[in-house]
This record gives C-alpha cells, sequence and structure tokens, in this order.
C-alpha cells in the first residue's frame, strides 16, 4: 500500500451489500480567539434614504408632531401674539441676513436688529457713492492706459493707483521698459554694474570739480612716475600739467591724491567702455556713461515694474511705452483721475476698516452698486419684521432671533397650508 493511500482518510462504501468501511472523523471546529468572542455586536447602519410609504397615517402624525413643536416654540418666545407675526416672509429674511453678511462690511447676525439695519443702510450710501467713483474715474483712468479697469477689485485698482502716481514722481523712465522682459533686463544689467557705475559718478563728479577735459590728456605713464617727489623732473612735469588742466590754474594739494584720482576715474571708464553698447540698450535716456545716476534709474524702474505687477494680464505695452515716451504720467490728463480715486480709496479704507470691513476692498464698482441696491430693497422688509417680533420694553431682538423666529412661523404657515406636503424638502427641519 502506497504512503498516500495510507495518510488519505477512508470514504464510507456505498456498494450495495457492502460493510461499512470504518471512516475518520473530522477534526472538531477550531475555537475562537477570546477577542473574537468578547466583540461587541454591530450597530445597524443607519438608512440615509428613507423610503415612502403608501400609507398617509405616519407622514400626517409627523406633520402634526412638527407644527405643534413650532406653536410651542413661538408661544414660549412671543405669548398669544405670535399669531400675528408675519406667516410669509421668512425666506426673504434668510435671504437679507446672507446679504448683510457678503457686502463689504460683515453684519453679525448677533448684533441687535435695529443696529444691524441702521449700519446697512450707511453703508450701502457709501458703497453707492464709491461705486460711483470708481466708474467714473477708473472709467478714465483705464482709457488712458488702454485697458479696462471697471471689473478690477478695489484692491487691484488701488495698486495701480499707487504706481501711476509713484511714476508721476520718479524721474522719466525709458520707454523700452514698457514691457516686462525689456525691464527685467535692464534691472538685472543695473545690478550687474552697479558697483562700476557707482564708482564712475564718483569719481568724475570729482575729477570734474578739479580740472577740465584736458586732464584727461595727461598720459597715465607720467601720472604714476610724477606722483612721487622721489623723482624731481616727473614730479615737475606733471605738476605744471596738473596746473595747467585746473580750473583755477592752480596744482591740488596733495599732488599725489589728484594723480590717484584721476588714475581711479580712467580705470572706472575703460571698464565701462566694454559695456556701452548694453547701457545704451537697456538704459536709454538714463545712460550717461560714467555720469549714470543709478539711483534716479532704479527708482523709474521700480515705478514701471510697480505698474506691471499691477495691472498683469491688464497690461496694454503699446500704450504704456508711448506714455512713457511722451511722459505722460506727470501730465493731468492721467494724474487726475488716479488722484480722485486714491483719495476715494483711502477713505472708503479707512471708514469701513474702522466697521470691522472684511471685504472693503474685495469688490469692484458695479458690485458695490448691485449690493447696495439688493440691500435698500431689503431693509424694509427687516424693519417690519423687527417691529413685530420686537416686544414693547423688552430686550432688543438680535438680528439672528429675528430671522430664525420668523423663518418658523413660515414654516408653520406652510404645514397649516392646503397644499400638499412634501416632508423630503429641504425645508422640513423643526425649530426645537
Amino acid at each position: 500500500m502506497s504512503t498516500e493511500a495510507q495518510h488519505s482518510p477512508k470514504r464510507r462504501s456505498t456498494r450495495a451489500g457492502g460493510a461499512d468501511e470504518p471512516t475518520v472523523s473530522s477534526p472538531p471546529p477550531a475555537t475562537k480567539p477570546a477577542t473574537a468572542a468578547r466583540r461587541k455586536p454591530r450597530k445597524p447602519r443607519a438608512s440615509v434614504i428613507q423610503l415612502r410609504r403608501s400609507a398617509d397615517g405616519p407622514k400626517e402624525v409627523t406633520a402634526e408632531r412638527e407644527r405643534d413643536e413650532h406653536a410651542r416654540f413661538l408661544h414660549s418666545r412671543y405669548g398669544e401674539r405670535w399669531t400675528d407675526l408675519p406667516a410669509t416672509i421668512g425666506r426673504s429674511l434668510v435671504q437679507a441676513e446672507a446679504l448683510m453678511g457678503s457686502g463689504p462690511v460683515v453684519i453679525p447676525p448677533t448684533m441687535p436688529a435695529m443696529k444691524a439695519i441702521v449700519r446697512a443702510r450707511r453703508t450701502a450710501r457709501a458703497a453707492v457713492a464709491m461705486g460711483k467713483i470708481v466708474i467714473n474715474e477708473g472709467d478714465v483712468l483705464g482709457e488712458a492706459l488702454g485697458t479696462n479697469l471697471l471689473d478690477l477689485p478695489l484692491q487691484r485698482l488701488s495698486a495701480i493707483v499707487d504706481a501711476v502716481l509713484q511714476l508721476s514722481t520718479a524721474p522719466r523712465a525709458e520707454a523700452g521698459w514698457a514691457t516686462p522682459v525689456a525691464a527685467l533686463a535692464a534691472d538685472a544689467l543695473l545690478d550687474a554694474c552697479s558697483d562700476d557705475l557707482l564708482d564712475g559718478a564718483r569719481t568724475h563728479h570729482a575729477v570734474y570739480t578739479l580740472f577740465t577735459d584736458r586732464v584727461w590728456e595727461i598720459p597715465e605713464r607720467r601720472l604714476r612716475r610724477g606722483r612721487r617727489p622721489l623723482r624731481p623732473i616727473s614730479w615737475f612735469r606733471l605738476r605744471r600739467a596738473l596746473a595747467v588742466t585746473s580750473r583755477d590754474h592752480r596744482t591740488p594739494s596733495p599732488m599725489s591724491s589728484a594723480a590717484d584720482l584721476i588714475i581711479e576715474a580712467r580705470a572706472v571708464r575703460d571698464r565701462l567702455s566694454t559695456i556701452d553698447s548694453l547701457l545704451a540698450t537697456h538704459l536709454g535716456e538714463h545712460d550717461r556713461g560714467a555720469f549714470t545716476d543709478v539711483d534716479a534709474a532704479r527708482t523709474s524702474l521700480e515705478a514701471v515694474r510697480e505698474l506691471h505687477d499691477a495691472l498683469g494680464e491688464r497690461l496694454n505695452a503699446e500704450r504704456l511705452s508711448r506714455l512713457l515716451a511722451a511722459d505722460a504720467f506727470k501730465n493731468d490728463a492721467v494724474l487726475e483721475p488716479a488722484r480722485t480715486l486714491e483719495k476715494a480709496l483711502r477713505t472708503w479704507s479707512a471708514d469701513i476698516e474702522r466697521l470691522g470691513g472684511a471685504h472693503a476692498v474685495a469688490m469692484d464698482g458695479n458690485e458695490l452698486i448691485e449690493w447696495a441696491t439688493l440691500i435698500e430693497q431689503a431693509v424694509p422688509v427687516l424693519e417690519d419684521a423687527v417691529t413685530a417680533a420686537e416686544a414693547p420694553g423688552g430686550t432688543p431682538p438680535t438680528l439672528r432671533d429675528v430671522v430664525y423666529d420668523l423663518r418658523v412661523r413660515e414654516r408653520y404657515n406652510d404645514l397649516t397650508s392646503e397644499a400638499p406636503l412634501d416632508m423630503t424638502d429641504n425645508e422640513s427641519g423643526t425649530a426645537s
């Protein structure tokens, strides 16, 4: 008998008349670990979608229970006069509350309702005035810059106005800087050559304070050999050459310092001569060789780049190039709307910030006017609601209390109406 046959379990024979063969009993089931035995039974999952029942009984009971809860809540708040509350303005009040929270000044719902209405009205009047200024002056400034500024948020419009006013006080800018790439290249050149340009301006101004143009005719060899009195002949020749080229026909004292200054200025001039073409290309009118005013060029270039950043994708490079070439940023046709906008924006931001204006500069002019119009339409409904909900001699209700209570009153009215009730509506919440 093979090994496989020895270890395989024997099966019961089903042949007729044959004796049953002995069977091998199966091993007892393994016992579960103690942790599994102590595992808590799962809770049934909550049903997400409630199935509709064909019978109307449970539905009517639910509606009646909800209606009773609303009635008890309103009675606890207003007593017997709760039935006199407006029954159809709840949704309008919810929209009005959301509108107040989306304007330039966030009016918290915990504020007393009448105070919230007063603040909303004042803010709406200021928003209309600000919106009209932005539309009128922004249109003029946008026409000058060759782009549309009316749909920009006030914060970005303020950055454009600041850049325009900065250009008006900066030295005249090079017209070639109208494109961001050209301005960036000029900025990189100034960074690379600023030390030589500053040294050139310093030394040349000092040289021309003492000497005329003829000083550059003195050979450098004579300057180096004659700066020391150890060589009397060279020293005398240099002294005479410096006296001839000086502005007062006298030799500066000490003569060695004057010679060193001329040598240094000549070395800087030689270094700058190797980049003459770069300076002429990227600095344009600001290129004065050794006399280039680095500070003036940087100030002008920074103002142009500020305008690039503020305009962003609204930049009209061709129009800006013509404006820079004509030095138009010092013209009142461009500056007048910018000054008006700057003053109005500064006043608006300061006034609204005192009231907690989180969105004071996040809206554009049209949005301000539209928001103010909606507020003017919503305020009468709010005033009627507050008048009805406010108890004589009691604590003034908050905006949230008025909106919530009258929304509950409207819901109660919906439940008692003759229209068929759909309990799957999103408005089927209770007031408890």
